[in-house]
């Protein structure tokens, strides 16, 4: 995936600065915190790691909490905000998204969420992120302050990077550039699928299906195989210079930190026979895995779905719960009950948007399997924080109030999961950030217009 030019030139090229004020403020990143203090007072602080504290204080130093509790002392000309009537949450984060990938997905000039190929180890999607894209600032006006932006397309797409939402580039946005794998799990369940070569239906038995699956994983295994020889010899040859030079490879030397443990895959497989054979598969590999799945399991009991996974500690992100079971023979709601039933058998998971345009609707996702899942409120919550944060390994940095903790956060008049609820204040790492996007521009622009 390659950077997009405009990005880079905007600071050198007169036209394209000439052209920024068209694209608005809000879209732009704003850079680094400003080193101020912050001291939200009398509001209700739902810290998610410990109870909720009904009437307390929050104080923002230098981009971090300082203190969290009943009682605070607040430094010296630190900003204060009344938040009687409010609650102060920890930030949001879409667990799997496309921001900064993506802006018109039919313009193949804005959508840097693939790229040719099947086999794609050494892309990155850090490489690739816009920071002015313009979805960002409407995600952030509903509380998600930090993305998991994940590649598509082909076999193994790229490497995934945890951004925060709020800086002039991703070099500042990071906070884990390279996080796992992503690998689109081959499926071993036939079915009807719509080829655009021939411009029609296939259809495919089961059998046919595990057969081809079968040999793209003979070819997996046999391209994880060449990416140990191909470290080994690395580490031989930088340890004894009088070996012959080797031909660089980035595709395998991009594997590397899959293979030794450091990066997991990011498996995508949703039939529960599918997700079995990809545990097995990394379980033989020695790889960690991390399962994304759009909680359509098949013709399987979630108890017995949930049950394997937390035996096989394998935790979930889910996409969009705007959704219909992917078989007419499911229960129409095994989406909205999946979570649920994960929750119940202790297995952790997250909520994904799967998008740019729609990740503003985060929120909302979870709240289907609250609604129509018997999820609870709570657990909603934590699998837009605390969860994924700890998923992706970055629990230190955000996810939770605590003390130490980036001031990722934002404050709100009521339930966050709830639509009529509105976002009055949120920060990225103690940055009051402008609750303003392109859409609240135009809805200013043109309000007064309206008869």
């Amino acid at each position: 995936m390659k950077r997009r030019m405009s990005v880079r030139v905007a600071a050198v090229c007169p036209l394209a600065l000439l052209a920024l004020p068209l694209l608005g403020t809000a879209a732009l990143g704003s850079g680094p915190a400003a080193a101020e203090s912050y001291v939200i007072e009398n509001a209700r602080l739902v810290t998610v790691s410990g109870p909720a504290i009904e009437k307390g204080s929050i104080v923002i130093v230098d981009g971090k909490i300082a203190a969290v509790g009943a009682t605070v002392t607040a430094p010296a000309g630190a900003k204060r905000i009344d938040g009687t009537g409010l609650s102060v949450y920890p930030g949001m984060i879409d667990a799997a998204s496309r921001l900064g990938l993506v802006e018109v997905g039919s313009i193949a000039a804005t959508n840097d969420a693939s790229e040719i190929g099947d086999i794609k180890p050494q892309l990155r999607a850090f490489e690739s992120f816009n920071p002015a894209n313009e979805f960002i600032p409407m995600a952030r006006i509903n509380g998600i302050t930090t993305a998991v932006s994940t590649p598509g397309g082909g076999l193994i797409a790229g490497q995934v990077v945890v951004a925060d939402l709020d800086g002039y580039s991703i070099e500042q946005m990071a906070i884990r550039p390279s996080a796992a794998m992503a690998l689109s799990f081959p499926s071993g369940v036939g079915g009807e699928s719509f080829d655009f070569a021939t411009f029609s239906v296939k259809r495919s038995s089961d059998s046919d299906a595990r057969k081809a699956r079968e040999k793209r994983l003979d070819d997996l295994a046999g391209l994880f195989d060449r990416a140990r020889s191909y470290a080994k010899a690395v580490k031989a040859r930088a340890s004894d210079p009088t070996l012959p030079p080797l031909e660089e490879d980035l595709g395998l030397a991009a594997l590397e930190p899959v293979l030794s443990g450091q990066l997991p895959l990011f498996v995508a497989a949703n039939d529960f026979r599918d997700v079995k054979r990809a545990v097995e598969f990394c379980e033989k590999q020695n790889v960690k895995m991390i399962l994304r799945s759009d909680a359509s399991f098949g013709p399987f009991d979630l108890a017995a779905v949930a049950s394997f996974l937390k035996e096989k500690k394998i935790a979930v992100i889910f996409g969009p719960m705007y959704t219909l079971p992917s078989d007419e023979d499911d229960r129409y709601d095994m989406p909205q009950q999946a979570p649920g039933a994960l929750a119940r058998a202790g297995v952790p998971f997250a909520f994904a948007s799967e998008d740019s345009a729609m990740a503003k609707d985060l929120p909302y996702q979870a709240a289907m399997a609250v609604a129509y899942g018997g999820l609870s409120k709570d657990d909603a919550i934590r699998a837009l924080t605390l969860w994924p944060a700890t998923i992706w390994g970055v629990a230190d940095r955000i996810g939770s109030l605590e003390v130490g903790k980036q001031a990722n956060l934002f404050v709100t008049n009521g339930d966050p999961l709830e639509p009529r609820t509105d976002v009055k204040y949120l920060f990225i790492r103690g940055r009051n950030i402008p609750l303003v996007s392109r859409q609240t521009q135009l809805y200013d622009a043109y309000k007064s217009r309206v008869p």
